[in-house]
């Protein structure tokens, strides 16, 4: 998943997160993994299933922006510092975005909330989760998600993907699934 930056008007109030591109601090997508098998692990960009986690600014905040000179604590990466920002990190579990895996990805009710501390669970008995990273990288920020859930760009299929008696629906504490999530 890859996120970047971007710069804000001075005069733009910063709680216009949700604004076109241009109004936004920052801008990225879910990051997907086909498997052999045709099913889709997707790895969020926020904390959507029944945990307060952060998002993945916040997880870039905490791993790996400055400490502030004052009381140890951490700035945040914004517009003014990230071209700054360098390195790379372990995202230790408890800080872990949420992972969905699609059996099917051509049909977002087939989303389960995957669990990498039993990745057996959905990917067979051999399967081992070996953990995640955070890094800073010259990359362009990837897009086109939606070639590979194509219900993303689908008009037809309303904003709001899972019900109540969708495996996500349970499985997530009662969240339902949305097509913003995604981005």
């Amino acid at each position: 998943m890859q996120v970047t930056y971007q710069q804000v008007p001075r005069w733009q109030a910063w709680a216009w997160i949700d604004a076109p591109p241009g109004g936004a601090i920052y801008r990225g997508q879910a990051a997907t993994l086909r498997l052999p098998d045709g099913k889709v692990l997707c790895l969020m960009t926020a904390g959507i299933v029944g945990r307060k986690l952060p998002s993945i600014v916040g997880i870039a905040d905490r791993l790996l922006a400055p400490l502030q000179r004052s009381g140890g604590r951490r700035d945040m990466i914004d517009t003014s510092n990230a071209p700054r920002i360098s390195g790379s990190a372990e995202i230790p579990p408890n800080l872990l975005l949420p992972i969905l895996l699609f059996e099917n990805p051509d049909d977002p009710r087939s989303a389960h909330v995957f669990d990498p501390e039993q990745p057996e669970q959905w990917l067979g008995p051999d399967a081992r989760f070996l953990g995640a990273q955070i890094a800073v990288t010259s990359e362009p920020r990837t897009t086109g998600i939606a070639t590979v859930l194509p219900w993303l760009a689908d008009r037809a299929v309303p904003q709001q993907l899972t019900r109540r008696n969708d495996p996500f629906y349970a499985e997530s504490h009662g969240n339902f699934l949305f097509k913003a999530d995604f981005n």
